[in-house]
């Protein structure tokens, strides 16, 4: 059938000593005239899959295209009988589809305006937005949602997810009581990887919060985000060592976050400054910024923090 002349022509541009990726005259007609003879509705489901790096579960192709499921199904089981795309029945995704042959994917995502190429990412951010809300709690899921976003030029979700992803590589091994959760890189990756990556995100996140129009976010959101910033800055600084820049950085956030009684990033602020005080032997640092992190903790009836408070 179609995938075996698509075979035996990829299989004469190879014996020719042609790379597949230059795309021959031939080999573009040959796909231009298999996907040319789907119908509208399978033709989407195709341009919908080719925007997935791995694959598109049923659920996933149902909620982008907003196909009722015997529409769906007649338009899978088409791509399925043209060999365009494998079924897998996954045990934690259900059903996954897969292309049958990536350079089909590669021509079918190439084909695509800009525009709809951004429309299609745009909403498949939005649905592992959802999944993730729901509990999907993947260590990959925060990395996906942002190359799907940053595709579709969503600057205000790409400062979002780069900022969550960047909390990952900020594992605080210098602190005496670090608050460790599941995203935090093992003990074997922190030496390394943390001090590479976290420089990166802090460039990243810095680009974001410059170039970004006040019609593109609300502007207290972009508040939060530029408190949250500052904490890794500072953060980061201190556990470098440059102390004296950390503390100028912290002093910015609780400026801002004392302002706006953003509570959370006060008591994370104060925490950075007691192990500041620690590392540089400031006993007076250390006891006045306890005192304020045990006051909010106290007065916002946080037991884990005011256990943590009554440590130092």
């Amino acid at each position: 059938g179609g995938n075996a002349l698509f075979l035996t022509e990829c299989g004469h541009l190879l014996k020719a000593g042609q790379e597949l990726s230059e795309g021959t005259f031939h080999l573009q007609n040959i796909l231009k005239e298999r996907i040319g003879s789907l119908s509208d509705d399978a033709q989407k489901i195709l341009e919908a899959s080719s925007v997935f790096f791995k694959y598109a579960t049923y659920h996933d192709l149902q909620v982008i295209l907003s196909f009722d499921e015997f529409k769906l199904v007649e338009a899978i089981e088409e791509l399925e009988q043209k060999n365009l795309l494998v079924q897998t029945d996954d045990a934690a995704r259900g059903l996954i589809y897969k292309f049958h042959n990536l350079h089909v994917r590669d021509f079918v995502y190439g084909k695509m305006s800009d525009i709809r190429k951004k429309l299609f990412h745009q909403r498949v951010g939005a649905e592992l937005e959802r999944q993730l809300h729901r509990g999907l709690q993947t260590k990959d899921i925060f990395e996906s949602i942002l190359q799907h976003y940053t595709l579709a030029d969503v600057k205000a979700k790409m400062l979002e997810y780069t900022i969550k992803l960047a909390e990952k590589y900020f594992c605080p091994q210098y602190e005496m009581f670090p608050e460790l959760t599941e995203y935090y890189p093992s003990e074997k990756e922190v030496l390394g990887e943390a001090r590479r990556q976290a420089p990166v995100y802090l460039g990243k996140i810095a680009e974001l919060l410059q170039n970004l129009s006040p019609e593109e976010i609300e502007p207290e959101q972009l508040v939060i985000y530029k408190i949250a910033y500052l904490e890794m800055l500072g953060r980061y600084n201190i556990w470098n060592g440059e102390h004296f820049q950390g503390i100028k950085v912290i002093h910015r956030l609780l400026r801002l976050a004392t302002a706006r009684k953003y509570n959370d990033y006060l008591l994370k602020a104060y925490q950075q400054m007691i192990f500041c005080g620690i590392q540089v032997g400031r006993t007076t640092i250390v006891k006045k910024y306890s005192a304020k992190f045990l006051n909010i903790a106290t007065e916002e009836n946080m037991p884990e923090k005011i256990a943590v408070g009554y440590r130092f």
